[in-house]
């Protein structure tokens, strides 16, 4: 039997602008104990030259196209939900917890670039840190005046067990640059799928033609091979 009743706990405490720390826990009304089944929990601290994070954290780089979690418009419903903003890493306070990556990660900003890695455990609120895979990932952004473009790279590590080797179970790869000329903002991702050997492309466009009018367009590659599971672009 389950309990007809659901209940959020969530406590965040900082030191300035400098160091913050996080936990959240949710129990959701069909869980079959009264125990949280949902959390997250993190702690960062930021520097003016970059953060570092401890725990749940989100990854937002490029398009969406290859890697990207937490909340996002999946849908097209408005003009603005056809670019992305990346975000690049940033910690997550969220109850549902489930969708962060797990781990260790940072951004180090220099000039007009900014790099960002991490490693994460894709599987360590199932299973612990033992004997399970693990994810390190890669990004490296650039940002002009009126441009930034990036790389992205992560792979996934599957450990060798008694009954099956290790392998890859997920990599992929990407770059994307957007372009503002004139209030109008271009857009474009191109990744590659290095374990199903598939490419997937999109291109974007957004254009005041108006006062009060915007136009967006949107046009994408996205076959079924592609795996999306890390992935954000509306498909």
């Amino acid at each position: 039997d389950s309990y007809e009743w659901n209940y959020g706990v969530r406590m965040r405490c900082s030191v300035g602008a400098v160091i913050e720390a996080a936990l959240s826990a949710f129990r959701p009304y069909d869980s079959p104990s009264e125990s949280p089944s949902l959390y997250s929990a993190g702690a960062s601290w930021t520097h003016k030259y970059g953060k570092v994070v401890l725990g749940d954290f989100n990854a937002r780089f490029g398009q969406g196209l290859a890697l990207w979690n937490g909340m996002s418009m999946t849908g097209l419903s408005k003009a603005s939900s056809y670019f992305r903003s990346a975000a690049g890493i940033s910690s997550s306070w969220s109850y549902t917890g489930s969708s962060s990556h797990t781990g260790a990660a940072c951004d180090l900003s220099f000039s007009r670039f900014r790099l960002s890695a991490f490693v994460s455990f894709p599987e360590a609120k199932k299973k612990g840190f033992k004997r399970q895979s693990f994810l390190p990932a890669v990004n490296l952004a650039w940002y002009g005046r009126n441009m930034s473009m990036s790389v992205t790279h992560y792979m996934e590590f599957s450990p060798a067990t008694e009954l099956l080797p290790g392998y890859i179970p997920d990599m992929k790869t990407s770059a994307d640059i957007s372009v503002c000329l004139k209030g109008t903002d271009m857009f474009s991702e191109v990744a590659f799928d290095w374990v199903n050997m598939a490419p997937a492309v999109l291109f974007g466009m957004i254009s005041p033609v108006g006062e009060d009018i915007r136009l967006a367009v949107h046009f994408r590659y996205y076959p079924d091979s592609f795996n999306p599971s890390r992935s954000a672009a509306p498909r």
